[in-house]
């Protein structure tokens, strides 16, 4: 079946134009609040139609494949119908951009912006973008629309006027879409950068500049009051299109350093953090964690302003030298350090100037030092060794002077522990007295010509003896004739009942030929040897709670399969009298299993004759 919406947005056909849908929307909404009214959505009808029964419906099945959910390029496939080209008053117009132009028409009237009466209309089209943004071809076609200013101006209306933050509310779905699309720009400015300089213009850095003041002022009302889960989720997701909003305009990246330099002011006084400037930090943090490399201003600023160079006084002041690492005052002050240290990691992200000056002032080495497992406080140890593995990782080299510096250190470390390894190897050996050592170890790297002269171990060269087993081999010992050739081994068999015809009877000239119960082996083929089975019955019958059954524990060895006889399999070093003995257990045994009398030749005779027939069939020999 297949099911056909009508009056929304929501409800695409191809059965009809889809320009109507958009028109009878939104001049419908419009309608209801030029008039004042309440506005109320019209339901959903939804027209099931079965295929196939009375031959109504001839639309082919949608069939939804499973990984739909996993990738939203599929699940939001629908939303490429809002590129399509419709007429909209004699005008070709996609989708996308009869909503930009709603939008932006609304963003005119401020008033008619903040009716209660219009939330209705913005939620259903935000919902809309939300569903198009989830895609590649929904974003670009976003972008191209410039909906992100339009966007970024209802955002910041609504929350200024909005003191009940809703748990899905309007602004988390706007913050979701501008970020996918600030995101997917700042990737292609990234591309446009490394070919020609990107151009801009005024209008642009004093829309940047109010958008920052204006997303700021609502950070620090939200910041001020007492924090849910809702806000510090709107606290978030403003953070996070702060840099892309900011660009690479220096008055917008100077108001956000403005906005956050008091709360950076102990740093330059060496003085504690109070609690309640720790939230500004930590956001600031969060700022320079997510910038993007081709967006430096930020960096920028914070270096200008002297704000890099107080971090270092201030870590050169708890951390005087390497000895201070795990000093008390170093504990004391765990948590202000571990601030300035992440900062100082988000500032010197892409920035090879922040680098140099960090490498330079001796903090690196101080940082290095901390990124060790001797460190006592963990916090700080995480920290540090994030800075270092940064700045080491090949794909973020900025500053090659800074990244050779630091992997010579870990390769000459890494050289040194092997050399601690390797003496202590040989002191072990030499304490057991199956070692010696000339007086200079070779060193390839060290292109020294001294070589290690190390005689092996009686116990090693014994094992180098012993011979592995490559034949059949007992599941007790795990010996088997290579290694055992005169140890008679055998398998496992069940030998079930079966209809044979009379010996008597067949090889007489009688027309009618009686039958009795023979046997048929089967066999999992789990080999052992004859005195291993002894030997384990034997053990078995004086446990606590003995095994009188002998083929009851040989059904544990035999893969927990059942079993009721042994079946010898002579070797070439086998003494005959051995061999004699186990194949007179096996033939004792289809005998006392079949229970009819008959001559233990003729029994085996019929065992093989079915083993044949299973063979002949390809039949299983274990079932």
């Amino acid at each position: 079946f297949f099911f056909q919406a009508e009056d929304g947005i929501r409800d695409f056909c191809l059965s009809r134009g889809l320009g109507d849908v958009y028109k009878r929307q939104i001049e419908h909404l419009r309608q209801q609040v030029a008039e004042g009214q309440e506005i109320q959505m019209a339901p959903m009808i939804i027209v099931y139609r079965l295929k196939g029964v009375d031959g109504e419906a001839t639309e082919n099945h949608v069939q939804i494949s499973d990984d739909m959910d996993k990738d939203p390029e599929k699940k939001f496939a629908l939303a490429r119908a809002f590129g399509e080209l419709i007429t909209v008053n004699t005008v070709q117009m996609t989708g996308l951009q009869v909503i930009a132009e709603e939008l932006h028409r609304l963003n005119q009237d401020k008033q008619m912006l903040k009716s209660p009466q219009v939330r209705p209309l913005i939620k259903v089209i935000i919902r809309n973008l939300l569903y198009t943004s989830k895609i590649q071809f929904g974003r670009a076609q976003m972008t191209q629309a410039n909906l992100v200013q339009d966007l970024l101006k209802i955002l910041l209306l609504f929350l200024a006027s909005t003191h009940e933050i809703e748990e899905e509310s309007i602004e988390d779905h706007i913050l979701t879409i501008i970020d996918s699309l600030l995101t997917e720009e700042s990737e292609q400015n990234l591309e446009v950068a490394s070919q020609m300089e990107v151009e801009t213009s005024n209008e642009e850095r004093e829309a940047s500049l109010e958008n920052i003041s204006s997303c700021l002022q609502r950070i620090g009302q939200l910041l001020t009051t007492s924090m849910n889960t809702q806000k510090r989720r709107l606290v978030r997701g403003l953070l996070k299109i702060i840099p892309y909003v900011t660009k690479n305009y220096e008055d917008s990246a100077l108001t956000v350093v403005e906005f956050f330099e008091p709360s950076l002011r102990p740093f330059a006084h060496f003085e504690d953090l109070k609690p309640e400037l720790i939230i500004y930090v930590e956001s600031l943090i969060e700022i320079l964690e997510i910038t993007p490399k081709n967006y430096q201003m930020i960096r920028n600023c914070l270096l200008k302003r002297d704000i890099i160079e107080n971090l270092l006084n201030y870590v050169r002041n708890v951390l005087t030298d390497e000895s201070m690492i795990n000093s008390e005052a170093v504990q004391k002050g765990e948590r202000d350090l571990n601030l300035a240290l992440r900062l100082l990691h988000g500032s010197l992200i892409g920035h090879g100037e922040i680098q140099n000056l960090v490498f330079e002032s001796g903090i690196l080495m101080l940082i290095y030092k901390l990124s060790h497992i001797s460190t006592k406080s963990r916090l700080l140890g995480r920290t540090a060794e994030s800075i270092i593995e940064h700045l080491i990782n090949q794909k973020f080299v900025v500053n090659k002077e800074v990244h050779e510096f630091l992997k010579s250190k870990r390769d000459a470390e890494k050289n040194e522990r092997k050399l601690l390894a390797e003496k202590k190897r040989l002191a072990i050996l030499s304490r057991m007295g199956r070692g010696t050592q000339s007086t200079a170890m070779e060193e390839e790297k060290q292109s020294e010509s001294s070589k290690m002269v190390i005689e092996k171990p009686r116990f090693q060269l014994d094992l180098e003896k012993i011979q592995e087993e490559i034949g059949l081999k007992c599941i007790v010992c795990q010996e088997g004739y290579t290694l055992a050739p005169k140890d008679l081994l055998g398998i496992y068999v069940y030998a079930k009942k079966v209809m044979i015809p009379k010996e008597k009877d067949f090889v007489s000239d009688r027309k009618t030929v009686s039958n009795v119960q023979g046997t048929s082996s089967l066999t999992h083929f789990t080999v052992i040897h004859f005195k291993c089975h002894n030997t384990a019955v034997e053990n078995e019958r004086k446990l606590r709670k003995p095994k009188f059954d002998e083929w009851e524990g040989a059904t544990i060895r035999n893969s927990h399969t059942k079993c009721n006889n042994w079946l010898p399999i002579k070797g070439a070093a086998v003494p005959q009298g051995d061999y004699d003995v186990g194949l007179k257990k096996f033939l004792d045994g289809i005998g006392n299993i079949s229970g009819s009398g008959e001559s233990k030749l003729w029994l085996l005779i019929n065992d093989l004759r079915y083993l044949l027939k299973r063979l002949s069939m390809k039949e299983d020999l274990s079932k």
